[in-house]
């Protein structure tokens, strides 16, 4: 699966919209989600050692 599939698929429910401080014209608030990847058996061997991530705006 693609990334921008992914994103695209992300319930509702799992967007934040959030502030990331102040701009010359006021608040900077986008919204926000975060998906667990699946392991990647080629790179990481089972159990995996690590647990990537995808954050989007």
């Amino acid at each position: 699966m693609r990334i921008d599939q992914l994103v695209d698929e992300a319930p509702a429910g799992a967007w934040r919209r959030l502030s990331c401080g102040n701009g010359a014209q006021g608040p900077r608030v986008y919204d926000w989600v975060a998906a667990e990847l699946p392991a990647n058996i080629v790179f990481d061997p089972d159990p995996p050692t690590r647990h990537p991530w995808v954050v989007a705006r």
